[in-house]
């Protein structure tokens, strides 16, 4: 009888710190698993990136420019969804082209009138674009709404260091 006490309340012990260790593990802000599944997705969208940049630079390197966009006016970058880039890239650069990123929102591509410049761009978490220009030069950026941009061959805007919702 004494035996069976002793385990009912070492069982119970048991129950509330694995309660303690959940509560902590959930709610503690540097252990966020939300913030963990986010970084995910973000390293996805850059693995998404990465493959779609070198498909782009193959086409480049074949037919002398990146492929055309679809665009209403001519601006410096026509940019739009991936209805013609799947065109050209399927299925000679890539079998299958990822159309959307991790959170469920397109990539938009654009490319220069002339074809000599292009860019791709993941909208983040938030799935709203959150860059009016392209930066010149490559930059670090702290949140996961945060585009990630992909210009002519390289990362130009990317998630450096730690990462927290901005919103």
């Amino acid at each position: 009888m004494v035996l069976l006490v002793v385990l009912l309340l070492l069982g119970a012990c048991c129950l509330l710190a694995a309660a303690a260790g959940a509560f902590v593990y959930f709610k503690k802000p540097g252990l966020l698993r939300l913030g963990g599944v986010q970084k995910a997705r973000q390293k996805a969208a850059l693995a998404d990136l990465s493959v779609i940049g070198t498909a782009l630079e193959e086409y480049r390197l074949k037919n002398g420019t990146y492929p055309p966009v679809n665009r209403g006016k001519e601006t410096d970058f026509g940019i739009g969804d991936f209805t013609e880039l799947k065109r050209h890239l399927e299925p000679d650069f890539l079998a299958a082209l990822p159309e959307k990123d991790p959170w469920g929102n397109p990539y938009l591509y654009g490319a220069t009138v002339d074809g000599g410049s292009c860019v791709l761009l993941c909208m983040g978490s938030d799935g709203r674009q959150g860059t009016e220009d392209i930066p010149g030069s490559p930059v670090g950026t702290a949140c996961f709404q945060d585009d990630i941009i992909w210009r002519d061959g390289a990362l130009l805007q990317s998630p450096k260091g730690d990462q927290k919702d901005c919103q």
